[in-house]
């Protein structure tokens, strides 16, 4: 159910399931995260780095060891604030051009 909710807001099946590892295991690398899911690391990279840049997942470096953290889900908010800012922007641009 969560899992459609998820999708719902524009986040992959991938990405559904580590966001929601990490909010139940807490602070992880991504190899660990990878073994968890049955992934290769390189695509829990992947995923993580899409979490991250979608303001999901925090990283935290230490030494040689990258931790990966979820955050709060009321940054759903803010996400599709953004979203919706982003579609208005566009909706004046498409009535710009209509108006031409």
């Amino acid at each position: 159910m969560i899992d459609l909710q998820f999708q719902a807001l524009g986040f992959s099946s991938k990405e559904t399931q580590a966001y929601l590892s990490l909010a139940e295991i807490g602070k992880c690398t991504a190899q660990l995260l990878g073994k968890r899911l049955g992934v290769p690391r390189t695509t829990a990279y992947s995923v993580l780095d899409s979490l991250v840049a979608k303001g999901m997942v925090s990283i935290e470096k230490r030494k040689n060891s990258t931790f990966y953290t979820a955050n709060a889900p009321e940054v759903l908010r803010r996400i599709l604030e953004k979203q919706k800012q982003v579609l208005e922007e566009k909706e004046k641009v498409a009535a710009d051009v209509i108006n031409q």
